[in-house]
């Protein structure tokens, strides 16, 4: 039932523009537990394509070895364009939609959000985790495995150029060093505070198989000289809090435990973001003159993004403070 609306639809258009109907049924291969055969699909998907000068192919699902439909996840039609494009080994996937692009911040939040040119796989992924909802991260793995460039396009403009997403910048082209700022709310801030923690052998290790037993991932963990910092999605701490901070007393005795609730991660993305010498300056800068407190801050060795935590009531007056700052 979930897939007759796709294959309803490819079909109709199939038939009006005069091309071949491909069905994923037969080409987009899952195993008997649900899961996407990748290498399987990009087999039988390419073999059914390549002969064809035309072809309409539905998107969201395909079938098992016994037949039985299955679907794919969240932005599932845009992964299987994806995958179509990769197993032609196409030099470019263009995935149409209603926006011209990507924009650098929500533009609920920030009115005239400039439009991104270029982005790479690596910031198109994190911007996606963060909140960007323009391409699932699910429909850039295929085709960025071998480099194929993806054009988002905006199906009402047609005219607009919209983003490409590359993994190498073409020559000549100048990119921003910072190409967008996005963001979460309902996250939870938990700190544990120990004297001399950092010479603790597996203090970590043990809080972090604490939340593995319970399958609660975490979306950042922070470590100083005494204390660690875990940020974890709201509501799926909250039936687990209670057990949770009784086994932490119980086994890491902690001089200190506590938990700020209602928080908002904001990340600042950008492969050179963090490599421009004022970056970070200006981002903080921002935030103090708005008087936006600054609860947690976090920035990766690979200097790919900043990430700032702020009061969820100041989410958004935070964003477009920064957006200001780096634009």
């Amino acid at each position: 039932m979930a897939s007759r609306g796709e294959y309803l639809c490819a079909r109709l258009l199939a038939e009006y523009l005069g091309f071949t109907f491909v069905d994923p049924e037969w080409c987009v291969c899952f195993d008997e537990g649900g899961a996407l055969d990748m290498p399987m699909t990009l087999r039988t998907l390419g073999a059914a394509l390549r002969p064809l000068q035309n072809a309409v192919i539905a998107g969201f699902y395909g079938a098992d070895m016994r037949g039985r439909i299955h679907t794919l996840p969240r932005g599932g039609s845009d992964v299987t364009g994806s995958l179509a494009a990769a197993a032609i080994r196409a030099d470019l996937y263009e995935n149409w939609t209603d926006v011209s692009g990507l924009l650098a911040a929500d533009p609920r939040i920030v009115d005239g959000a400039r439009t991104v040119k270029y982005v790479s796989y690596r910031e198109l992924r994190t911007l996606s985790y963060m909140g960007a909802s323009v391409l699932h991260t699910d429909a850039v793995m295929p085709v960025s495995d071998q480099g194929i460039p993806i054009n988002i396009r905006n199906t009402d403009q047609p005219g607009d150029a919209g983003t490409m997403i590359v993994r190498r910048l073409p020559e000549g082209e100048t990119k921003y060093p910072i190409i967008g700022v996005a963001g979460q709310s309902g996250m939870s801030v938990i700190q544990v505070e120990k004297l001399m923690v950092s010479d603790e052998s597996g203090f970590t290790a043990v809080l972090l198989d604490m939340l593995k037993n319970r399958q609660l991932p975490f979306e950042q963990c922070l470590t100083g000289i005494d204390t660690v910092t875990l940020v974890i999605r709201g509501d799926l701490l909250e039936p687990w809090k209670e057990d949770l901070f009784r086994e932490i007393r119980e086994k890491l005795k902690p001089d200190y435990l506590g938990l700020t609730e209602r928080q908002s991660m904001i990340a600042v993305i950008g492969e050179k973001a963090t490599d421009a010498c004022d970056a970070n300056v200006r981002v903080l800068q921002a935030l103090a003159r708005e008087g936006v407190p600054i609860n947690t801050i976090n920035q990766g060795a690979g200097k790919l993004n900043l990430l700032v935590g702020v009061p969820e009531d100041r989410y958004e007056q935070a964003i477009r403070a920064v957006y200001a700052a780096i634009d």
